[in-house]
């Protein structure tokens, strides 16, 4: 063995951390911090076999020797077990020595106990610890003539593995006292509780001086059973915190039998023959087959076939020579936490020393990710209204009943929660409307208020949940919500964005005299306006122009795509027309006649600096033409000639006048 220091920086290098090292005696104390995945290392034996396989050293572990005696009665004849749940207690086994004699532990057992942070209590009860640090299995120890024998006339006692009845009570060793919950795991007679399951034994069966005979439990929970209950009583043991880190089952017997062996030699007992086992779901070990290439592919260093095998079978592997390049090994049941060939590769990795592997930059190339284009159009058009003073906001994706009822949704439009958490949150969100309005509502009276949400809505058809971009604009108008929109548009790279009037009893959100439907690229993309009043009294609120849009329907025709014209060497005109139109009239309709008008194609944009007003029955729009040539400047005769085709082409409609 190496001296201490070097044997403490091994163990770093390639296991776990050690905390401390202490003098005591001759020997040291190591503390040492195991990995959660590791509960085969919560042992003497566990340090031990990763010690050995690091330094290449076979360790040698305690063989269990115990004298048979001719005519030794069975234990099976005096005692039988029960498992009430096989699932929360996974094995029992249990074994008995008679004729024991109770008192101090030999001297080396109680330095140790010690060395450890354990206090000596007898002979008995040491050996139950001892052998616990030494194997990693927490065991107890009965009083066998303390077990109560209530319902039959016969000698044979019984433990029983149950839960716990509600209320049940419990006196623990050390004189606590807990009231148990019903799903706490109990080890019992038919007298009642004798231990609490893998955490702490009773008062009612411990050890004593008087003690002759004894039963030696040795047994396997399942972790989350004993979690719970030790969190739920607020008390946690050495045994608990094994137990919570899911054991083998297949280390029980091996662990009663140590303890038979030193509490029937330092008590001159007598070892009854025979052990009591049940285990009705046994574990088997795992068989994985490692391919050597895969192997010296990801540890990035070729090593030879020996030194791997030899390596796992000194961790406790069973190996043998496969197919081809392969070896088939099979993982012992202690270790839960090596199940893939890659478990393997890691586990020769760091025994046989990270360090060992050559430093090499990686080969690979570099590629640009993938856009993620719905991303990126949801984020422009965010970016595009925050610019145009709207706050975005994120609701609940759940409504009411009334709210459905108050928007028109109903039956087969509207999907239902099964499980909701109240009433108030039972259907999924059929529009971002509903809850848009209600923020109009909640927040405090101001100026100006304007909003807007990405999300999506849900319909009865599961497969279908659209995303959408909904919004409203409180004491705006309707040309400044379009405008917002149409700047949104603009910043995904549409650019054709039109508003086509709704007309009466399309659709009853609305009020078709102030909404419209629009339009991107020629496809109807959404809808928006002013909400009828009908709608804004159920909602509690004013009328306030709001929108829908499908952001599904966007993303399709967004692009990123933009068109440069060189700047031209020649000034453009500007023209003021001011139309007065029949207040149904869309302003769309007077443009695109003036359009049509103009043969020399010098119109290069129309806007409407401002809203529309009615006046006895008639709108009147303000027009502002930019006239444009690429080829001259335009002369006053040229725009003069322009603007009389203009005038002559809206006058054309007797329903239209220009005031001059």
């Amino acid at each position: 063995m190496p001296d201490i220091k070097e044997l403490e920086c091994l163990i770093i290098k390639h296991c776990f951390e050690v905390e401390g090292v202490e003098k005591s005696g001759k020997d040291y104390v190591l503390d040492i911090n195991i990995l959660s995945n590791r509960p085969d290392c919560m042992s003497h034996i566990g340090i031990a076999r990763e010690i050995g396989a690091i330094l290449g050293i076979k360790p040698v572990f305690p063989k269990v020797k115990i004298a048979k005696a001719k005519g030794a009665v069975m234990a099976k004849s005096l005692l039988d077990v029960k498992l009430d749940d096989p699932v929360a207690c996974r094995r029992y086994t249990a074994m008995m020595v008679s004729g024991i004699k109770v008192g101090p532990s030999p001297k080396w057992i109680q330095e140790r106990l010690e060395a450890c942070g354990m206090r000596a209590i007898n002979n008995v009860v040491d050996a139950t610890n001892y052998v616990m640090l030494e194997t990693g299995q927490p065991l107890h120890a009965f009083d066998f003539d303390k077990l109560q024998n209530v319902s039959s006339k016969s000698k044979l006692k019984k433990i029983i593995i149950r839960r716990a009845n509600g209320g049940e009570n419990i006196e623990v060793l050390g004189d606590k006292k807990f009231k148990l919950a019903a799903d706490a795991l109990l080890i019992a007679d038919e007298g009642g509780p004798l231990a609490l399951a893998g955490i702490k034994g009773g008062k009612r069966a411990e050890i004593s001086e008087k003690t002759t005979t004894i039963v030696i439990e040795s047994a396997n929970f399942d972790p989350r059973v004993i979690r719970k209950t030790s969190r739920g009583i607020g008390l946690q043991t050495d045994a608990s915190l094994r137990y919570e880190h899911c054991l083998d089952p297949n280390e029980t017997e091996a662990a009663a039998l140590r303890v038979a062996e030193i509490a029937g030699k330092s008590g001159g007992g007598q070892v009854l023959a025979g052990l009591v086992d049940r285990y009705p779901a046994p574990v088997k070990p795992k068989k994985i087959v490692l391919n050597m290439e895969n192997a010296e592919s990801l540890l990035g260093t070729q090593t030879q076939s020996a030194r791997i095998k030899k390596i796992l079978e000194a961790l406790g592997f069973s190996v043998r020579k496969g197919k081809g390049l392969a070896m088939e090994v099979v993982s012992p049941t202690r270790r839960a936490d090596v199940a893939m060939p890659v478990d393997l590769i890691e586990e020769i990795g760091r025994v046989a020393g990270y360090d060992n592997v050559m430093a090499q930059l990686p080969v690979a190339a570099i590629l640009p990710p993938q856009k993620n284009y719905d991303w990126q159009w949801k984020n422009k058009v965010k970016d595009a209204l925050a610019a145009a003073g709207y706050s975005e906001v994120r609701n609940y994706s759940f409504v009411s009943e009334n709210d459905n009822r108050a928007f028109g949704f109903s039956g087969n439009n509207i999907l239902e929660v099964r499980n909701p958490v109240n009433l108030d949150l039972r259907f999924m969100r059929p529009s971002l409307l509903i809850n848009l309005l209600k923020n109009v509502k909640k927040n405090v009276p101001q100026i100006r208020l304007r909003q807007f949400e990405v999300g999506k809505i849900f319909g009865a058809n599961l497969r279908m949940e659209p995303t959408m971009l909904a919004g409203f604009d409180a004491n705006g108008t309707f040309f400044e919500m379009k405008g917002a929109l149409e700047f949104a548009c603009r910043s995904v790279g549409i650019n054709d964005f039109k508003a086509v009037p709704l007309g009466a009893g399309v659709d009853s959100l609305f009020d078709a005299s102030q909404s419209a439907r629009f339009f991107a690229n020629g496809k109807e993309i959404g809808i928006g306006g002013k909400i009828s009043a009908e709608i804004a009294e159920k909602s509690g609120i004013a009328p306030v122009f709001v929108f829908e849009l499908s952001m599904d329907a966007l993303a399709v025709i967004a692009t990123e795509r933009i068109k440069y014209d060189p700047l031209s060497i020649y000034p453009e005109a500007i023209r003021d027309i001011s139309v007065d139109v029949p207040v149904k009239t869309a302003a769309e309709d007077v443009a695109e006649a003036v359009r049509k008008a103009d043969n020399l194609k010098i119109i290069k944009s129309v806007e409407i600096p401002e809203a529309p007003y009615v006046f006895c029955g008639k709108k009147n729009i303000l027009f502002k033409f930019h006239l444009h040539s690429d080829k001259k400047t335009l002369d006053s005769n040229e725009i003069s000639d322009w603007q009389e085709k203009t005038i002559a082409a809206i006058e054309k409609n007797p329903e239209w006048k220009v005031k001059k």
